[in-house]
């Protein structure tokens, strides 16, 4: 899956990631681990040290997801790779490789102290004999 933010998915309770809880009514209880839950969306108060919101609030719920899982901090280290002028997507892990890999190896340089910006382009010898 490329391109994606996020992914919801229903079910999967025993799974260790992170929940929403919907409880339909004071009688339902929790059946997500609690160090799982970031959010319970009910009508009434249950006893959790999560945020809860009303079952219908729609914007509130996705207003909690926004802030946790899509709202990236201001300068969080990215990568771009083009070749020929087109993007070439990199997944997760390739992005770490290829930023840890670039990170080392400028941090040994002297006179470099921790850039802010980094631009490194490589060409074809071949075709700058011209």
């Amino acid at each position: 899956m490329e391109d994606v933010d996020l992914v919801l998915t229903e079910g999967f309770k025993r799974e260790p990631k992170p929940k929403v809880e919907v409880l339909a009514n004071k009688d339902n209880e929790l059946i997500s681990p609690r160090e799982d839950l970031f959010l319970v969306a009910a009508d009434h108060e249950p006893p959790v040290d999560v945020p809860i919101v009303k079952r219908d609030d729609v914007t509130a719920i996705a207003d909690i997801i926004e802030e946790k899982f899509l709202q990236q901090p201001e300068k969080a280290p990215g990568i771009q790779l083009r070749a020929d002028g087109k993007e070439i997507p990199l997944n997760p892990i390739m992005k770490a490789m290829v930023m840890n890999t670039i990170s080392g190896l400028i941090s040994s340089l002297r006179g470099v102290d921790n850039p802010d910006d980094v631009e490194i382009k490589l060409f074809n010898q071949k075709n700058n004999e011209e």
